[in-house]
């Protein structure tokens, strides 16, 4: 067994999404070193400040000042794949989806043709280049799902509705991307009725991945449940997927969080949106508590290492935490239940967990509260427990969203799936 308390890492957080991760790394490694990717011609404090003064962390300006000094480097999220895979043919030891395994989340038309090519069925899809052609190819239709590649910022997935009523959501993308307008690529694609949505959530090591997996249910933007359970027991439009895709994985030199979240019918089919090729959000806050091994399954990803999954408990429960002051604010809660409240772009002031807002980012998510139970109904009343405890301003905690997603369980039954 490697001694993890004789290790050291450097999280290398670009979004400056994850600090809680570092945190509960730091309860197992030596030293784990924070950096965001702060740097331009004119950065501003609230982004520099991200992981400032967190107690379990050191935090650095550069990846360059403690890399040869780290015995591991851990990307939780999008867009330095090819810097992890440079350092992989340094020799160095990398925690992250790489270039080719984060492409098939950032661009979407990539993703789809290799779903084609792999014989994976998909959904019925249209790739447009330019805002023109999209508002021209969506008038007159219903009901479109509009996703893009890359530009995240500029405009999420959406559902367009009609010329009407999805007008204004048009109108603000095209004026936020302006002169480049044009240059912008979308995939359009067509509703898939009648079903669930089913996914797991694990570890994709050069292609294999551990023996159990998360398979979880979520509402959208409110909360997330989840199970621990036998991958060979999840359903058989999943394990295909995974069959298919283990070969682009093994040659992408994948070793990290992966996500996917199939659009299942009662026939059996199941039709692939999004892959999440980074720590998802859910489930990732939850991940680092349900599983009591966390920093050791970092640490033989990393190494290519298969890791066994190991937790007191098999249930779990997130609430998305939101806010809508827009600006940077204190979170309260009592110290007991410092491991259940995950803040994103943490800093700590006076010794106080403050939430830093990053320029250009419009995003209400500023965290999550987890828990977790010997069944789900304790897990659910854990963290509606602990919601009630966490204060901000304008912060909202949505528990009964929890009690919505557990009445949905009951529809995957009728999908014939028994898993909770």
């Amino acid at each position: 067994m490697i001694n993890l308390k004789e290790k050291s890492v450097l999280f290398f957080d670009v979004s400056a999404q994850y600090t809680s991760m570092a945190q509960r790394l730091a309860k197992d490694f030596e030293k784990v070193f924070y950096c965001t990717n702060w740097q331009h011609s004119f950065p501003k404090y609230n982004l520099y400040c991200a992981g400032m003064n967190v107690p379990e962390i050191e935090r650095v300006d550069s990846p360059f000042s403690v890399l040869d000094i780290v015995d591991i480097i851990v990307f939780p999220d999008l867009f330095m794949g090819e810097f992890q895979d440079w350092l992989r043919n340094k020799g160095y030891k990398v925690f992250g989806s790489g270039e080719k395994g984060e492409r098939i989340e950032i661009y979407r038309d990539e993703f789809y043709e290799l779903q084609e090519e792999l014989g994976i069925e998909i959904s019925e899809i249209n790739v447009i280049k330019g805002m023109s052609k999209l508002i021209k190819y969506l008038k007159g239709k219903e009901n479109l799902w509009v996703k893009t590649n890359v530009i995240r910022g500029n405009g999420e997935t959406f559902n367009y509705k009609d010329e009407n009523l999805s007008k204004s959501r048009l109108d603000d993308m095209q004026s936020t991307l302006g002169a480049f307008s044009e240059e912008a690529t979308f995939v359009v694609c067509s509703p898939v009725d009648n079903c669930i949505e089913i996914g797991t959530d694990t570890f994709i090591i050069d292609g294999k991945q551990p023996v159990d997996v998360l398979f979880g249910l979520e509402m959208k933007d409110a909360s997330y449940l989840t199970k621990i359970v036998p991958y060979k027991m999840i359903p058989k439009v999943l394990k295909d997927i995974d069959t298919k895709m283990s070969p682009f994985f093994n040659e992408a030199k994948y070793r990290g969080f992966f996500s996917t979240e199939v659009r299942y019918k009662k026939n059996g089919k199941g039709y692939w949106g999004d892959s999440t090729s980074r720590a998802g959000q859910p489930p990732s806050d939850l991940q680092q508590l349900l599983l009591d091994n966390f920093s050791e399954i970092i640490w033989m990803v990393a190494n290519g290492q298969v890791p066994e999954l190991k937790a007191k408990n098999k249930y779990g429960a997130q609430i998305i935490m939101k806010s809508s002051l827009g600006q940077s604010q204190a979170i309260y809660f009592p110290e007991k239940y410092k491991d259940n409240v995950k803040i994103k772009n943490l800093m700590y002031k006076d010794g106080i967990p403050y939430h830093v807002v990053l320029d250009g980012i419009e995003m209400e998510e500023i965290g999550s509260v987890v828990s977790t139970g010997s069944t789900m109904k304790e897990a659910i009343d854990n963290a509606k427990k602990i919601a009630k405890e966490v204060k901000g301003d304008c912060l909202s905690i949505d528990g009964d969203s929890l009690d919505l997603a557990y009445e949905e369980i009951s529809k995957l039954k009728s999908y014939n799936i028994t898993l909770f």
